[in-house]
């Protein structure tokens, strides 16, 4: 099957529905996701998708780019290459193509203010927002996307016990965060991976209070250690957090993490198709608010994971409508933080099936919560 043209055509069915003949595509990781050509660089509008309601798409790129896009082509494509050369600007051609009364989308979500002029100035076609048209395809995964997304957290999961036990054999204390970074980035490699797909948190003591730590050159203290990485692997990141109790955890940090970890797996049992992100939050800050600590509850309960770390669908209390479906793939990460003192958050990678879901990473990882200062 080749997966690229199946959501070739869905877009183009969305196309129909919102009456458009073309989109002009210029978000990367949509131009991966409908193409199969990746590990595109450069400036966002050097490289322009043209998707048609009722032909094969076109990819404009200048002269620099075009031996590496013929690399990165598929075997079986049927994207046209249009090579920008000798002075040709990408506006004028889709002019030749499209007519003055259809109706072009653009990325909203993407393209500046200014963009937006210089489209609405040079192209002759009505323009129109696209809104989330790609994305709303996005949501729900192929095999294809499953597949790298489970291998990729797999290796986010090989690189965590490969790290964690590499400091825990030695002596904690004698690293600093920056030293268990590099760890990561190094075993992320010899994983076969592709790196690291966002920059990785290690943040020990109070630094674990803050959800989106900067890791710093500060050494490992021997009380609590978070840690929170994802491997990448053809697009896809893996995503997973994981909470280390020391020797010198205090008894408000052991009983903090007990909680957590209820409300854990409380949540990941609530996901099934059919059920709202509401839901699933709230019965998170119902768990929290049993043990009087909701308000330390200070983000989202997870998110959307595609070829973007956060995506659709966003897990939160301002999605009451947005209901799961099945191959939806989901980070559940109830957190608690405590600031000035300690934060503790346990995050896992599931999709949604047809009467539940399927947790890619291993849950014993979590009970395996503590380490020795030897």
């Amino acid at each position: 099957m080749n997966y690229f043209k199946v959501r070739q055509r869905q877009l183009q069915k969305s196309l129909q529905e919102q009456d458009a003949s073309h989109i002009l595509v210029n978000n990367l990781p949509n131009i991966y996701y409908l193409t199969g050509i990746k590990y595109l660089e450069g400036d966002t509008w050097d490289i322009v998708l043209l998707c048609a309601q009722d032909d094969d798409p076109i990819l404009y790129v200048p002269r620099m780019l075009a031996e590496q896009i013929s690399f990165l082509l598929p075997k079986e494509t049927n994207v046209e290459i249009c090579i920008l050369d000798g002075g040709k600007k990408y506006v004028d051609l889709i002019n030749s193509m499209v007519s003055k009364e259809a109706i072009l989308l653009f990325e909203d979500g993407v393209v500046t203010y200014r963009e937006y002029r210089m489209l609405s100035e040079k192209l002759s076609a009505k323009l129109q927002p696209a809104g989330s048209a790609i994305e709303n395809i996005r949501i729900v995964k192929d095999k294809l996307e499953i597949q790298c997304i489970k291998k990729a957290v797999s290796l986010t999961e090989q690189t965590l016990q490969e790290v964690t036990q590499h400091i825990f054999e030695n002596d904690p204390v004698t690293y600093n965060e920056l030293d268990v970074v590099e760890l990561i980035n190094s075993f992320s490699k010899d994983m076969g991976g592709e790196g690291v797909g966002f920059d990785s948190i290690v943040a020990s003591g109070m630094g674990s209070s803050i959800p989106h730590y900067s890791p710093r050159s500060k050494q490992i203290s021997n009380d609590i250690l978070l840690l929170d990485l994802g491997i990448k692997y053809d697009g896809y990141s893996g995503d997973i957090s994981r909470t280390y109790l020391g020797p010198k955890a205090t008894k408000e940090m052991k009983d903090m993490y007990k909680i957590v970890r209820e409300a854990h797996y409380d949540a990941i049992n609530m996901v099934k198709p059919g059920r709202t992100m509401f839901e699933i939050h709230s019965k998170v800050i119902e768990i929290f608010k049993k043990h009087g600590v909701e308000k330390n509850f200070i983000h989202s309960i997870g998110h959307g994971l595609g070829l973007d770390m956060h995506e659709q669908p966003f897990v939160s209390r301002k999605n009451e409508s947005i209901e799961l479906k099945e191959n939806m793939v989901i980070t559940i990460e109830p957190g608690l933080y405590f600031e000035g003192k300690f934060g503790i958050r346990i995050e896992d990678v599931l999709v949604v099936t047809n009467s539940g879901a399927d947790s890619l990473s291993n849950h014993s990882t979590i009970n395996e919560n503590k380490f020795v200062i030897k």
